[in-house]
């Protein structure tokens, strides 16, 4: 690990103790959530090597590879209990487990349902990973903002279940990352995770049979599907495509299965091989996109065919 981390733990571990942000501003005890864990991922984060560093920065999961019919459900959430609770029950009924990308700030904001929360998720058979602390992008952060928003976001998770908790994904808000990010979330031992489908969901145009239709039409084996916790379309259509894909003969699995997670002698041979480096990629974040006259009757029209949804 650069030696960078061992000064700027320091600071950061008293900024977490001693400071509170202006999101932070109407909970005192936030900061001493964050810090009862904050030295034990600062620990583990420091411990990435060089080699691993490398590996993980230049080996986001953007694209599942699978010879079977599996796909992976890996839900972001944090924007409130309520949303996440009702996404564990739809998880539960179907017998589906997902890989869990949450926002350390929900836990700072509800922090006694947030707990009970991720802790009935890992109980439930679902893995959790990182989505930051408070959904900014990551895009034109600095070194240490990122290691903030990465260190806060684990360190909280652990208080909630009152352990360290060997998490290896991370999700970076909007999609939004380049080359920079890679190589500094890589510095912290965690990898980056993008998706093959987009659920659509978000969109606040979005319905229940555009989130089924889309998640259904672009399946392919080892797909990984992004949806939104805080979107009641994704809610809505969670049930009809687990189903439907069933049907079709695939069930989701757990991201981690996709592939093993990276040892040093994997990080150590990739560091040896001869590939060559990555052009750099940017994800801006999304623009809300405007619902012209067309697309207000085609929306109107597949809420109107109850067909879709059968």
């Amino acid at each position: 690990m650069p030696v960078r981390y061992l000064c700027l733990s320091v600071a950061v571990l008293l900024m977490g103790f001693l400071s509170i942000t202006p999101a932070q501003a109407d909970c005192e005890s936030c900061a001493l959530r964050a810090g009862q864990f904050w030295t034990v991922v600062h620990k583990e984060v420091a411990s990435t090597t060089p080699a691993m560093a490398a590996y993980l920065a230049r080996n986001e999961l953007a694209h599942g590879r699978a010879a079977q019919s599996t796909y992976f459900l890996t839900p972001d959430c944090g924007m409130s209990p309520t949303e996440l609770s009702s996404v564990l029950d739809i998880a539960k009924s179907l017998n589906v487990h997902m890989t869990i990308f949450l926002m350390g700030l929900m836990l700072d904001r509800w922090p006694d349902q947030s707990r009970a929360l991720v802790q009935r998720a890992v109980a439930d058979g679902h893995e959790l990973a990182l989505h930051s602390y408070d959904h900014k992008s990551f895009v034109g952060m600095t070194r240490e903002q990122i290691y903030d928003e990465v260190v806060r976001n684990w360190a909280l998770l652990d208080w909630a279940l009152g352990y360290h908790y060997p998490i290896r994904f991370i999700r970076m808000p909007f999609g939004a990352r380049n080359d920079f990010i890679f190589q500094e979330v890589g510095a912290l031992g965690v990898q980056s995770v993008f998706w093959d489908i987009d659920s659509l969901g978000w969109h606040d145009w979005a319905s229940v049979p555009i989130v089924e239709n889309q998640v259904v039409g672009k399946m392919r084996p080892g797909a990984i599907v992004v949806f939104h916790c805080s979107s009641s379309a994704d809610r809505g259509a969670l049930p009809l495509y687990v189903n439907k894909l069933r049907g079709m003969g695939y069930e989701p699995h757990l991201l981690s299965t996709l592939q093993p997670k990276p040892t040093e002698a994997d990080a150590q041979a990739y560091a040896r091989s001869p590939r060559a480096p990555r052009p750099l990629i940017v994800v801006v974040e999304p623009k809300p996109q405007r619902v012209t006259p067309g697309m207000k009757r085609v929306l109107a029209m597949l809420d109107a065919d109850d067909s879709i949804v059968e």
